[in-house]
C-alpha cells in the first residue's frame, strides 16, 4: 500500500493541475460577487471547486454476471454468507444455461439428420418414378419429374446454405457490435 500512495498522490496532483488549466479561475474570480473575496477565501474556494470537480468526474464501471468483487464482499454484511450464495446461484444458472444450449443443439442436429433422410427417401422415390415412367414410354412426364426432383433437392440445398450464411453473418454483426460497446 505504501508504494501506491505516492503514485496516487501524484496522479491526483496531475488531475488537479489539468483541472486548473480547464477551469479559468482567474476569469472566474474577476466577476462579481467573487471579485471581493480575499486571497485566502479565493484559495479555499479554488481547492473546494477542484475537489468537487475531481470527485464528480471519477467513475468506475463494471459489467458481468456478478457484482464487482468489492461489492460482492459487502453482501456478507447484509446477508449471512451472501457472497457464497450469489456464487452458487451464478454457477447453477450457468450450468442450467449450458444444459439448455446442449439440448437445443442436439435437437437441431437430430432434426437436420431426420430431414436429410426424408429428403433422400423423397429423392429416391422421385427418381425411381421418373425412371419407371421413361422405361414405360412416358418420356416427357418421366423427364419432367426427374428434373423437378433434382431441381428441388438443389434448391433446398442452396436455400439451406443461404440461410446458414445469413444467420452466421447476423451473429457475427451482433458479436462485433457487442465488442464495440
Amino acid at each position: 500500500m505504501a508504494d501506491t500512495e505516492p503514485q496516487d498522490a501524484d496522479q491526483s496532483h496531475k488531475r488537479e493541475i489539468s483541472l486548473r488549466r480547464a477551469v479559468n479561475f482567474e476569469r472566474l474570480f474577476s466577476e462579481e460577487p467573487l471579485k471581493s473575496l480575499s486571497p485566502e477565501q479565493r484559495s479555499a474556494l479554488e481547492q473546494t471547486l477542484t475537489r468537487i470537480e475531481i470527485s464528480a468526474s471519477q467513475s468506475i464501471s463494471y459489467s458481468g454476471p456478478l457484482p464487482h468483487p468489492s461489492l460482492l464482499a459487502k453482501y456478507n454484511d447484509v446477508i449471512p454468507n451472501g457472497a457464497e450464495r450469489m456464487m452458487v446461484m451464478a454457477e447453477k444458472q450457468s450450468d442450467h444455461r449450458l444444459k439448455i444450449e446442449t439440448m437445443v443443439v442436439n435437437n437441431q442436429q437430430r432434426q437436420s439428420t431426420v430431414g436429410q433422410y426424408f429428403a433422400l427417401v423423397i429423392t429416391i422415390a422421385g427418381l425411381a418414378l421418373s425412371g419407371w415412367l421413361i422405361v414405360n414410354n412416358h418420356d416427357t412426364a418421366g423427364s419432367a419429374i426427374g428434373v423437378a426432383t433434382i431441381g428441388s433437392v438443389a434448391a433446398a440445398f442452396i436455400a439451406g446454405r443461404t440461410k446458414q450464411r445469413s444467420e452466421l453473418d447476423s451473429k457475427r454483426r451482433a458479436v462485433e457490435a457487442a465488442e464495440e460497446e
